[in-house]
């Protein structure tokens, strides 16, 4: 017999739409700001900052990406 997985996990966040295209929570890293950044999508870069900033990601660094970012705008 193989034993069943556990099937009680907790519900995922729901998915946040930037401009069309839906960023999972989950996928909301500091990998991915700079990857949109890079892409010149400072706008998406900002609103996945702030997914960060819900989850409670690290907030000295949420600060100086966001400095970073308006000083492109």
């Amino acid at each position: 017999d193989i034993p069943q997985k556990d099937k009680s996990k907790k519900p995922l966040p729901t998915d946040i739409s930037l401009e069309g295209v839906a960023i999972s929570p989950r996928l909301a890293t500091f990998t991915l700001v700079n990857v949109l950044k890079e892409q010149g999508l400072y706008h998406q870069a900002l609103d996945v900052l702030n997914i960060l900033a819900k989850m409670g990601g690290d907030k000295k660094r949420i600060v100086d990406e966001r400095k970073a970012i308006k000083a492109e705008l």
